[in-house]
């Protein structure tokens, strides 16, 4: 196509910026990573508790920088620990919601609820419930 075919094409058309408050909105996906987070922060204000505490023994209870991951430790015998979620609750252990009830694996492995929870724990002076915990702000692990 010739520069003066090219012209007229371009010159049939009209260009209208858009303004930047009327351009489409993009949804970015919030990871898991920075949902958990997130979530860490709203309920280390809620509760009055150390969002680096919470943060620090979640990223070590998971053995990752991203706790979302949700992993899990083998004990000694080669056994999968039964330990769900970014707060890994043990189940069946009995530990409980701030309302009483019974953590369930499914409850454990609710983002949301195990973070609340676990912050809620802290707050009630029980974060030394985490081995985490004990390792890495306690004098001695103890």
């Amino acid at each position: 196509m010739s520069v003066t075919a090219l012209s007229a094409l371009v010159g049939q058309y009209t260009v209208t910026p858009i303004a930047y408050a009327d351009a489409p909105k993009i949804e970015v996906a919030e990871t898991n990573k920075e949902k958990a987070q997130r979530l860490a922060r709203k309920y280390s204000d809620e509760y009055g508790i150390s969002y680096h505490a919470l943060w620090a023994t979640m990223t070590c209870e998971n053995s990752t920088y991203d706790p979302s991951l949700q992993s899990y430790h083998v004990n000694k015998k080669g056994e999968r620990e039964e330990s769900y979620g970014v707060a890994q609750w043990h189940i069946p252990s009995g530990n409980r919601t701030e309302d009483g009830r019974v953590i369930t694996k499914a409850m454990a492995q609710d983002m949301e609820l195990s973070i609340k929870t676990m912050a809620w724990y802290f707050s009630e002076g029980k974060q030394t419930k985490w081995t985490c915990y004990r390792m890495l702000f306690s004098p001695k692990g103890e």
